[in-house]
């Protein structure tokens, strides 16, 4: 059992609070066996709504897969996001720490931020996609721009309210031993 964070980091120009824009979104994870580690061929995508039950278990996780390679069965389940223990990010006096599987905003920019924690058996989580929809809030307005699609790693918009130029770019993310 391996447990992993995801950390991202972007550059927020006049939009705070980045998430996903719904509990249905989509993650898209590039995986890789741990027995045979074959890679798949292309981002699976994954909802953290969706629970499947393991063959010759009694338990269910977020997702199953068996290797197309070695034919071994793995499972992907999320966790509480909390923060790395290998001394990544400094921990934040009087952090509570979440008790829901939903993943926390992006607030800050160029830094890196905790954004969700899985557990991993007979696999490892290799890579993240910004795929799907996601939404931002304003700052010091009401504006909440919620059909954010990140195109060629950036997305850009102006809001008419705060009468300013809003943008994300240079999205990153990396995967940390939690």
């Amino acid at each position: 059992m391996v447990k992993l964070t995801l950390l991202i980091k972007a550059t927020l120009d006049n939009v705070t609070e980045l998430q996903p824009k719904n509990e249905n979104h989509e993650f898209h994870f590039k995986i890789q066996c741990s027995s045979c580690h074959e890679e798949h061929p292309s981002t699976v995508p994954i909802n953290r709504q969706e629970e499947h039950d393991i063959s010759s278990s009694r338990g269910s996780a977020s997702f199953v897969w068996r290797c197309s390679f070695c034919k071994r069965e793995s499972t992907l389940s999320f966790l509480p996001p909390q923060a790395p223990s290998s001394g990544t990010l400094k921990a934040k006096k009087n952090a509570k720490i979440p008790t829901t599987t939903t993943p926390l905003p992006l607030n800050e920019s160029d830094d890196w931020s905790v954004f969700l924690t899985v557990e991993c058996r007979g696999m490892e989580v290799v890579g993240f996609d910004f795929e799907g929809e996601w939404k931002a809030k304003v700052p010091d307005s009401d504006t909440v721009f919620e059909d954010i699609v990140f195109e060629d790693g950036r997305w850009d918009e102006y809001d008419e309210e705060s009468k300013l130029p809003c943008s994300i770019e240079d999205l990153e993310a990396k995967w940390v031993k939690a």
